[in-house]
């Protein structure tokens, strides 16, 4: 049990001493690329040091330059973003002149339409007397023209009438001068009766005036 444990302990003894013998070996080989590294990234003479930091201050120059053109743009960015500002606020202030000026036109024009509108309102009234006026008159020509036509009708029955009463008579006298050339009597004696012959030849006068 305890022979185990002997040999566990010289073994990690053993190893450790080995270790601490080659540890020196490691350490100065670490040492040697470590050295090796150092000396290949610095510069071996005068002109690259000096290249060197010429490079460098070009570097600085240009990000120096860089920075102040990032500067002039932006100050010549907020140059224009004034003048833009104010070319705007001019803008408004001429749309806002020519909104005044078309509200001014709007209301002259609402009231042109009111005054026109009443003006309208008065010109129907009076186109609607007119026609009231028209419809009478046309009314009142219409019951003229009745009239004349009833005139017309009653003077054209008329004549017909006398036409007619001036026919029959010229027949009566006629018949009335071939009864006299026959020796018949065409007018009544004061005790006999009546000649009907006479009295339509009476008649057809008055028929005549009538």
């Amino acid at each position: 049990m305890v022979e185990p444990i002997l040999y566990s302990a010289f073994g990690f003894l053993l190893a450790t001493l080995l270790w601490l013998l080659f540890l020196p070996a490691f350490w100065r080989r670490a040492v040697r690329l470590t050295r090796a590294r150092m000396i290949d990234s610095l510069p071996v003479s005068a002109d690259v040091i000096v290249a060197s930091q010429d490079r460098l201050r070009a570097e600085h120059a240009v990000a120096m330059r860089a920075a102040e053109r990032r500067a002039e743009l932006a100050v010549g960015g907020l140059d224009t973003a004034r003048l833009a500002a104010a070319r705007a606020r001019a803008a408004e202030l001429g749309q806002r002149a020519d909104i005044e000026d078309l509200r001014a036109k709007v209301a002259a024009l609402e009231a042109e339409d009111a005054r026109m509108r009443r003006a309208v309102g008065t010109a129907m009234e009076g186109e609607k007397r007119s026609a009231e006026v028209v419809l009478a008159a046309e009314t009142a020509r219409d019951q003229l023209v009745a009239e004349l036509k009833a005139s017309k009708a009653q003077a054209e029955t008329s004549r017909l009438a006398a036409e007619q009463a001036r026919i029959e008579a010229a027949t009566l006298k006629s018949q009335i001068a071939k009864l006299e050339a026959r020796g018949v009597p065409t007018t009544a004696d004061n005790d006999g009766p009546p000649n009907p012959m006479a009295s339509l030849f009476k008649r057809a006068p008055e028929r005549a005036g009538a």
